[in-house]
């Protein structure tokens, strides 16, 4: 367990209260039990910057820093962001910036995913944040529907994923795809194997390798390989982003339930003020 120190920056007061739960929540969802990978260091900052260009997980720093720009007191926009970039965070993207292997897309379609898991599993977390988050869930993420996902979509879009580094409209699709099919924990297991396969530009080769590292039959990469072949006759059965179906584990209801009564959490907080950086970003 690695006990982690979130620092919010750059949020007014009247926002900090609901940033403070929603962090909480998507951090327990990612990183339960408090399990981070290697951090540079304990402290996460989390800066909002609402003239920033994108979000994004900074890199060439000695510390951890996300940066969001969502607009003041928007909790679910900023759910959003934040969700995307503790992926990045989660599988340390830093130690590959900027990534030159023309597989970054994957990166970026897994990010993609864990905003949806994100503002699912708030959606569905009794609290002052659900109301919005199934709002947010049926009338925000419309981009990220996959019907039209199959293999001869996914060959027709894959030379732009190729040379994509950041989360394109395609991409988005792929995204909801994954979060349609695959529960968060395989996700998020399946992304923290990604820091010990090694590059290749060869992606199917990649996702052979990838493959090995993750655990049963239904995983990413096994998800990924499968676009590249005839689609299967019997499809699997999925979930659309806006499907408000039970996928919240019941950690994360019971983490807001303790967040709202006031009790003590394993993560500690300081709310400040904190400069911008101009440093490379994920």
């Amino acid at each position: 367990m690695t006990e982690v120190i979130f620092e919010l920056c750059g949020f007014s007061e009247l926002e900090k209260p609901m940033a403070r739960i929603a962090t909480m929540m998507t951090a327990d969802l990612f990183f339960p039990n408090g399990d981070y990978p290697p951090l540079r260091s304990n402290v996460i900052r989390i800066m909002r910057d609402a003239n920033a260009s994108v979000p994004r997980y900074v890199a060439h720093e000695p510390f951890e820093l996300i940066v969001v720009n969502c607009q003041e007191d928007r909790p679910w926009q900023y759910t959003y962001q934040v969700a995307h970039e503790f992926g990045h965070l989660s599988t340390r993207a830093d130690k590959r910036f900027p990534r030159q292997d023309g597989n970054m897309w994957i990166e970026e379609a897994i990010c993609g995913a864990y905003s949806i898991y994100a503002i699912r599993a708030m959606s569905e977390a009794e609290g002052p944040l659900k109301g919005g988050a199934q709002d947010y869930l049926h009338n925000h993420l419309n981009d990220h529907r996959s019907d039209e996902v199959d293999a001869d979509w996914f060959a027709r879009h894959l030379p732009e994923f190729r040379i994509a580094t950041t989360l394109t409209a395609p991409l988005m699709k792929l995204s909801g795809y994954i979060a349609a099919r695959l529960l968060v924990g395989q996700v998020t297991a399946d992304n923290r194997a990604i820091m010990d396969t090694p590059l290749n530009e060869d992606h199917w080769v990649y996702l052979s390798d990838w493959k090995k590292r993750c655990n049963g039959p239904h995983t990413i990469p096994a998800l990924l390989e499968s676009l590249g072949s005839a689609p299967a006759k019997t499809p699997m059965k999925t979930r659309q982003p806006h499907s408000l179906g039970p996928v919240a584990e019941p950690r994360v209801v019971r983490a807001l339930r303790r967040l709202c009564r006031g009790q003590g959490r394993r993560n500690r907080w300081i709310l400040l003020g904190w400069p911008a950086y101009g440093a490379a970003a994920v």
